[in-house]
């Protein structure tokens, strides 16, 4: 089953389906992805060929004690602390991946800053520096899709000021 047709089973249900339809998606998301489970993940992936330095690409590491219930490691190389998350949306936060999770569904679910705040228990800045970090994430990993197939675009005004335009 593509995008497309799941599309456009979701376009004629109806509302009542469809809340339903989002109610059981959020308790499957919950069973599926637990913190434990996400953490378990990332690190299979991200050291899969085992560890490296997100730095310097060197594969010559050690352990580094542990922060926050995480491993850390440190380069031989370039002597640069990490751990699984370092350069990802949940590096250098305070944050708990639980608190993440529920934010990530939230934003799915198309709340405004203002209420995803309010549910997860955090401050309206720090509500939009999270929902601004998962929006970088998405943002690169579709860089490198490319559009196929027809595609219409419609007109597209800019807006341009001279206002202290250098004149050559």
């Amino acid at each position: 089953m593509s995008k497309k047709d799941i599309k456009a089973i979701i376009k004629d249900l109806k509302k009542n389906e469809l809340t339903e339809l989002i109610s059981v998606a959020q308790e499957v998301l919950s069973t599926l992805f637990n913190s434990s489970e996400i953490r378990e993940n990332v690190k299979e992936s991200r050291f899969s060929k085992g560890y490296e330095c997100p730095k310097c690409q060197c594969k010559d590491v050690n352990k580094n004690g542990k922060s926050n219930g995480r491993q850390r490691y440190i380069c031989k190389r370039c002597r640069t602390s990490f751990d699984e998350f370092t350069m990802s949306p949940f590096s250098n936060t305070k944050l708990g991946l639980d608190k993440w999770l529920k934010y990530c569904e939230l934003m799915i679910l198309g709340l405004s800053i203002r209420k995803c705040a309010e549910e997860v228990g955090v401050g309206v800045k720090t509500s939009f520096y999270m929902r601004h970090r998962i929006l970088d994430v998405i943002n690169l990993s579709l860089k490198n899709d490319k559009v196929e197939g027809i595609v219409e675009v419609d007109e597209c005004f800019i807006k341009l000021s001279r206002v202290n335009f250098n004149k050559c």
